[in-house]
């Protein structure tokens, strides 16, 4: 969970609008090497529900300030990866 939510946010910077659903592959991937064992598919769809929460949770606070934060596609690419 925390490896998810590390991947979805370490590029949030000042507007916490959070990583791509690349840069989060990305990280995911990184993350697997450096570790030196392979997530299973279990573990990767956990990763992913926990970036999309935290991606949602802030999404719905920056909303009131008119700032998309997680845009459909984003949202939906991210719920299938999390295979919800």
């Amino acid at each position: 969970m925390i490896v998810g939510q590390a991947a979805a946010m370490f590029e949030g910077g000042p507007t916490g609008a959070g990583a791509s659903v690349e840069r989060t592959e990305a990280f995911l991937e990184e993350y697997q090497i450096a570790r030196g064992r392979a997530l299973s598919d279990n573990e990767l769809q956990l990763c992913w529900a926990a970036g999309l929460w935290v991606r949602a949770f802030n999404a719905k606070k920056f909303h009131l300030d008119d700032f998309d934060a997680l845009g459909r596609d984003e949202a939906e690419t991210r719920v299938r990866q999390a295979g919800i």
